[in-house]
């Protein structure tokens, strides 16, 4: 009798544990495909956001150098800081971190006369939100070149989304591409999309970085005011 009564006792918490491991399965299941539909969701907006035009405006650094181009303005978006890399000017939430943050260098004029006016020399920088939950990217060099491994998927990340466009302008061939990677633990995404102009002669990346759909929907419009902020300088 009590064998059978400890019998009964096993089998029935093995029909509970059986239960409540079905549930567990069915739960995180379900939290992926939500996962997943508001992951394309954050795609498909990625890729119908319109490209800036100021990818392509330039001003002459001799310009800079003789006349500061007035460099020492405010930013022209209120909370929003201004960073100057080695041959572009983006401006980024006031309370995000920016990185790299040196070597520094001044603007001069044809006298080799610094202007005071200070940049850092890099084609690529980041800028961090205070609880790192988001991270957004611009890689703006004089000319064409890659970013130091922004483009490279990593061992521990894999490949989600992919588009690419290419279409002609009256400088030749401009081919557009729309990437999102993800962790392989599912810590986080990032989506970038890379613009290389005259046939390849000039090359502009931006990126972002988000935990979920949810942080990117929060950080979506600090995102498009930093792209569309982006000044171009040409010698």
């Amino acid at each position: 009798m009590k064998k059978t009564t400890l019998l009964i006792l096993i089998a029935s918490l093995l029909i509970i544990l059986t239960l409540i491991f079905t549930i567990i399965y069915i739960k995180n299941n379900h939290n992926k495909t939500e996962q997943a539909k508001s992951l394309t969701s954050a795609i498909d907006e990625l890729q119908n956001q319109p490209i800036s035009e100021n990818k392509t405006q330039t001003i002459t650094n001799t310009n800079i150098q003789n006349t500061g181009e007035k460099i020492a303005e405010t930013p022209k978006i209120d909370n929003f800081n201004i960073y100057r890399g080695s041959w572009f000017k983006i401006e980024y939430p006031k309370e995000f971190i920016a990185n790299p943050v040196s070597p520094i260098d001044s603007y001069r004029d044809y006298s080799g006369k610094e202007n005071g006016i200070k940049y850092i020399q890099t084609d690529e920088a980041r800028f961090t939100s205070p609880d790192k939950a988001i991270e957004f990217f611009v890689f703006s060099p004089q000319w064409a070149g890659d970013p130091i491994n922004y483009l490279t998927i990593s061992d521990s990340e894999e490949l989600v989304s992919e588009k690419t466009d290419e279409s002609s302008t009256n400088l030749g061939k401009e081919t557009t591409k729309w990437v999102t990677i993800k962790s392989k633990d599912n810590s986080y995404y990032r989506s970038y999309i890379s613009i290389k102009t005259q046939d390849g002669a000039t090359h502009h990346v931006f990126g972002i970085k988000y935990k979920d759909n949810a942080t990117y929907e929060q950080y979506k419009d600090s995102y498009i005011l930093l792209k569309n902020s982006l000044i171009q300088y040409a010698d």
